[in-house]
């Protein structure tokens, strides 16, 4: 029995990261595709596969911060106190980016640090170099559960071929942050000793002609220099 494939190519997005502002320099944003490594491969035989349990944010989250103090430990880093007053500011931006349909760091003329005084966290501190610095530097990505999608000839049933748990969705959103150096310049800086995490997910259908929904991750992390 014959069989072809029908892959669907998601797009797998990561702005470059977005710095805290320094007194000496403002810092520009710029934009980069990001890497991530897939997780797990199923594949079925002309029957569909459900792709496991809907993904759970806060769960992902911690996952992330896992995560994240994983890699700053192998570098010789201290691991990044989880700041839930940042994780506030991080998690209302993942949404906004979902509300607005704009994926960036900068919404309406408003950037992290914009986000974060709007709520009252005013962070000044003094880096180890010497240097000033304020605000809260940040990381965003924009990452699709299933990657694949594949139509069997005997069916024509569109089956889910890759597709990730809270776990695995959090390890390859760090992952990719980490294969970006601005993204890695934000989660190895020595200067950092706060972090605030924010994962919204957004639910929608594959095609009109078709049952099959994806969940996207918006995931923003935001980093201050305050101890």
């Amino acid at each position: 029995m014959g069989k072809w494939l029908i892959c669907i190519v998601m797009v797998v997005l990561a702005t470059a990261a977005y710095r805290t502002k320094l007194l000496k320099f403002r810092p520009t944003a710029s934009f980069e595709t990001g890497t991530v490594a897939q997780a797990q491969i199923y594949q079925t035989l002309g029957e569909v596969r459900y792709p496991g349990p809907p993904l759970h944010s806060q769960r992902i989250e911690a996952w992330i911060l896992h995560e994240t103090n994983a890699v700053r430990e192998e570098a010789g880093l201290r691991p990044l106190t989880h700041d839930p007053a940042i994780s506030n500011i991080a998690r209302g931006h993942s949404r906004n980016m979902i509300s607005s349909g704009i994926f960036a760091h900068d919404i309406h003329g408003k950037g992290p640090t914009d986000r974060a005084l709007e709520v009252g966290y005013n962070c000044r501190a003094y880096n180890e170099d010497g240097s000033y610095s304020y605000g809260l530097s940040e990381n965003i990505f924009q990452y699709p559960r299933i990657t694949e999608w594949s139509t069997w000839e005997a069916s024509m049933e569109i089956i889910p071929t890759v597709f990730h748990d809270d776990k695995t969705m959090a390890l390859a959103l760090v992952k990719g942050w980490m294969n970006s150096p601005g993204h890695r310049k934000n989660i190895l800086n020595r200067n950092a000793h706060r972090i605030g995490i924010g994962v919204a997910i957004k639910e929608h259908q594959i095609a009109e002609s078709s049952s099959l929904h994806q969940e996207t991750v918006f995931a923003t992390q935001n980093f201050s220099a305050c101890r």
